[in-house]
């Protein structure tokens, strides 16, 4: 990467809301809305969990009814390195 480029990704980009706006709505659904903070906080648990089962640089399934939840459990497999 080129001295001074600048990344944004998605991960990025979550991590940075998390901070700016932690109680704005980020997901909404039929059941109600997820934070920012609650989104990433719950990624990051997902994404831990995965890690410690060494799932790590993996592709890996979902198979959820629809909902918001199924956005936190992509976003956590992405933080933990893996494709869904």
């Amino acid at each position: 990467m080129e001295p001074g480029l600048q990344v944004d990704t998605l991960l990025l980009h979550l991590e940075d809301q998390a901070l700016l706006i932690p109680g704005k709505p980020a997901v909404f659904s039929n059941t109600g809305s997820i934070t920012f903070s609650e989104l990433n906080q719950s990624a990051n648990i997902i994404a831990n969990y995965l890690i410690d089962k060494g799932v790590s640089g993996k592709n890996v399934g979902i198979s959820m009814p629809r909902s918001a939840e199924v956005i936190l459990t992509m976003l956590g497999i992405m933080k933990a390195g893996n494709a869904y």
